[in-house]
């Protein structure tokens, strides 16, 4: 029993030393700012940013505010977020504080479950400190986003320590049952890849063999079973289906296998080696199974699997963390679709395993006080080695710009990445460094129909419109459908004075999306550079109606009744516009002189 094992003063004092090391390792990445998905998942999510929204938060896909085909059912994920904004607000410091703290519980955890199965202190803290230090987590600590395997990877190490309880102390302990089921439940309710974990308790099952009746193995099944059955009718409520989104352009089974085969290897030499990191892996895909990636990977997985089973019964930890690695790394293996071939964060629970596993596999051989030393002397070195990368790391992550271009490093052929960034300087304000960013996507993916629109904007920016009508009508021709490409090239034909066109691609914009507020106001806004006043009050109202806080409406629809001579209408549209914030003295300036005027 787990109770048993724990001594209060020298397991007191080294998860202190976690908590110590691991607010020293991650410190730096406390003064990171909101990057990639973190400018959706939280910046612009209105879900989390009040209590009111807590039923949409639960009842949609983590980004369907923002991309409706999303199948990403983790509403504890986007429940923290709500937590820390209601704390924090959009203080990125406290963000980071949250994802430091949770890898630091989800270490301790790691310590425990560990200590539960081995029963040796040594390998307990060796395998944690590695796991807390490691270079390879930085994906899922420093990257505000990458919340969802700390938060999965500890109620999955809850789930399997009231697991193991359960089947140590007693078939009967139901207790312990429902809390790990419970812990289970919740962790799918964190990340997908949750269902790994029936795996890993047969795996333990496998390995660590108890008494007990055939009824009382089968029963924690019989409600894992059921978990899963209600968590797959709650993704079918949600997404109107199971909620699998397959990628589109899938490769075949064989070919998927091939290319997991490849990545594996590259996850072994990040275990060891953990440098060149980034967040855009590619793979070239292998032909046969006589390429040598793949023949190497075999080989891994072949000395795994071999010292798997040969230390099965003198070394238990070896063989059950090994299989925790495999299960693991095999739900990323390419089996399923997935929308990466490699992914870093992907290690965070296999890692934990592997380390178990290693290091129970070197203190099975290494016996005697001198040896002990020496292992542990080796230990530290590898520790304060992998801190060191691991602070390193962390400073890619601080902002935007040093993201992208650390990924860059490593991917230059990324289009997606080189959109990116050209889409940070863009926001900095450097338009000439975003237009070439753009240019180097669009010559890898010209089909990158969002790219080339930022790039057009880019060109707005530096005042070269004749660009980026170029672009934008390209885009037109490629999909004539995209109502927000209309009113862009309104808004330039507006800049060049040509009212005519403008009129006529805003009013191809409202065709084809009638529910646009802002589609509405720019057609307003032409239709008051030709003076069609009365026109453009019915367009300013539609607008308001729309959006009843459209400030910039309600300020033109002032204006237009104004024109009219209707000031009663315009002192109220005016006024409407004020209370609603921002350019007041304007609007003020407005108001006086036509009350003045009426006096």
């Amino acid at each position: 029993m787990l109770n048993d094992l724990i001594n209060l003063k020298r397991d007191g004092a080294l998860f202190l030393l976690i908590v110590i090391v691991g607010l020293a390792v991650y410190g730096n990445s406390l003064s990171g700012e909101f990057l990639w998905d973190d400018n959706v998942l939280i910046v612009n999510n209105p879900h989390i940013k009040s209590p009111l929204r807590l039923p949409a938060l639960m009842t949609q896909s983590l980004f369907g505010h923002y991309d409706p085909s999303d199948t990403f059912y983790r509403p504890v994920q986007a429940l923290t977020y709500m937590t820390d904004y209601s704390i924090w607000r959009l203080r990125p410091f406290g963000y980071h504080l949250t994802n430091t703290l949770l890898h630091i519980i989800t270490a301790i955890l790691a310590y425990l479950l560990i200590l539960q199965l081995s029963r040796d202190r040594l390998i307990a803290d060796s395998a944690s400190l590695l796991f807390l230090v490691h270079p390879v987590n930085t994906a899922a600590v420093a990257y505000i986003s990458g919340r969802a395997d700390t938060l999965a990877t500890s109620f999955m190490l809850l789930s399997s320590i009231f697991y193991i309880q359960y089947r140590t102390l007693s078939p009967e302990n139901n207790k312990k049952l429902s809390l790990s089921l419970i812990f289970f439940g919740i962790a799918l309710l964190c990340k997908e890849s949750a269902l790994m974990l029936p795996l890993i308790f047969l795996a333990y099952d496998l390995i660590f063999k108890r008494d007990g009746t055939k009824k009382n193995r089968l029963a924690p099944y019989l409600g894992v079973f059921g978990i899963i059955c209600v968590y797959l009718l709650v993704r079918k409520a949600v997404f109107h289906s199971l909620g699998t989104h397959i990628p589109t352009e899938t490769a075949l089974l064989g070919q998927r296998l091939l290319t997991g085969a490849a990545a594996f290897g590259i996850y072994m030499r990040l275990l060891f080696a953990p440098v060149g990191l980034h967040m855009e892996w590619k793979i070239a895909q292998p032909q046969s199974v006589m390429d040598g990636r793949v023949l190497l990977a075999l080989a891994i997985l072949g000395v795994l699997i071999w010292t798997a089973l040969k230390m099965r019964r003198k070394a238990k930890g070896v063989s059950f963390g090994f299989l925790w690695y495999l299960i693991g790394v095999s739900t990323v293996s390419g089996i399923l679709p997935l929308n990466a071939p490699l992914a870093e964060h992907w290690l965070y629970l296999p890692c934990i395993g592997f380390f178990f596993a290693l290091i129970s596999l070197v203190s099975y051989f290494v016996k005697g006080y001198s040896g002990r030393r020496i292992f542990i002397g080796i230990l530290a070195i590898a520790i304060f080695i992998f801190s060191i990368l691991t602070i390193d790391r962390n400073r890619d992550w601080l902002t935007s710009t040093s993201f992208y271009q650390k990924t860059l490093e490593s991917a230059a052929d990324s289009d997606r990445i080189h959109s990116n960034l050209g889409l940070q300087y863009q926001r900095e304000g450097r338009f000439e460094a975003a237009i070439e960013e753009y240019k180097k996507a669009l010559a890898m993916n010209p089909a990158n129909h969002k790219t080339r629109s930022n790039l057009a904007t880019s060109y707005v920016r530096i005042g070269d419109l004749d660009a980026a009508l170029t672009e934008y009508k390209y885009i037109l021709q490629e999909d004539p459908d995209m109502a927000g490409v209309y009113s862009n090239v309104g808004n330039i034909y507006h800049m060049k004075k040509d009212y005519d066109n403008a009129i006529k691609y805003h009013t191809r914009a409202i065709q084809l999306k009638k529910d646009s507020p802002n589609f509405y106001n720019n057609l307003g806004v032409a239709y008051m550079a030709t003076k069609r006043y009365e026109e453009a009050v019915g367009l300013f109202e539609e607008a308001v109606s729309l959006d009843p806080d459209y400030l910039s409406a309600w300020n033109n629809l002032g204006d237009s009744y104004y024109r009219l001579g209707d000031n009663k209408k315009a002192l109220s549209a005016w006024k409407k516009a004020l209370r609603l914030g921002s350019d007041k003295k304007s609007i003020e300036r407005k108001i006086e002189l036509v009350e003045s005027a009426s006096e």
